[in-house]
């Protein structure tokens, strides 16, 4: 596509990098090896807070934000996700169904910050992607 002469972007969730490496915090990789100009790239949600730390962009913003609600004591918008969620659905908010999945039906930690409920955090990092391509593109 980029010989093409079209200005290719990757925003939210990503599977072309699935590996316990993930796409790292700056979402870098293998973007340009996929053809990739411009991106906000991210694990699934669960995937997300497989570590203790960030390891891909949207966990990356996330340690940055406070967490909008108290119920986990912690004070990053990443610390409070990741006790809600866990390790693949193993957090506080979520509970096992037999042996085949989680189910989470509380609501992430963002509280009254909606913008950063994953779904809206990552429409705005997409809007901003648009908003950066180059004239002609």
């Amino acid at each position: 596509l980029r010989k093409a002469g079209y200005h290719t972007i990757i925003v939210g969730k990503d599977d072309l990098c699935q590996s316990m490496a993930g796409v790292k915090p700056d979402g870098h990789r293998h973007a340009h090896a996929l053809g990739v100009d411009d991106w906000y790239r991210m694990q699934d949600k669960y995937v997300t807070y497989r570590k203790n730390r960030p390891w891909d962009q949207f966990g990356s913003s996330m340690w940055q934000k406070g967490c909008g609600l108290t119920d986990s004591g912690e004070l990053t918008l990443y610390g409070c996700n990741y006790w809600c969620y866990g390790r693949f659905g193993l957090g506080k908010c979520c509970s096992k169904i037999a042996h085949e999945g989680f189910d989470c039906p509380a609501f992430d930690q963002v509280g009254a910050n909606q913008e950063d409920y994953i779904d809206n955090f990552v429409t705005f990092q997409a809007e901003m992607l648009l908003d950066r391509v180059p004239p002609g593109k």
